[in-house]
């Protein structure tokens, strides 16, 4: 293993605690969980690299004649045997 440096980083608390509770849920320390997430970035691996684009909203009000026909479950169960489920 290649020898390692301290560095002092500051996380907004929120942060902070969600990656404590990621490393424990892991079974992992604090200091392995960011040094892969940084290692990630900076070998172009991680998604955090990828251009994030804007989720369209064209489909908005697509469902709306729908609404006296079914229900939230109707269509949760309509999607299920769509995709085989």
């Amino acid at each position: 293993m290649a020898e390692s440096k301290q560095a002092t980083i500051y996380f907004e608390s929120h942060i902070h605690r969600r990656l404590k509770v990621r490393a424990a849920q892991e079974g992992r320390t604090l200091s392995s969980l960011v040094a892969e997430a940084v290692q990630a970035l900076l070998d172009g691996t991680q998604e955090a690299t990828q251009p994030r684009t804007r989720l369209g909203m064209e489909w908005a009000g697509a469902l709306a004649d729908l609404k006296d026909e079914t229900t939230s479950l109707g269509l949760q169960e309509w999607g299920s045997r769509v995709q085989g489920d």
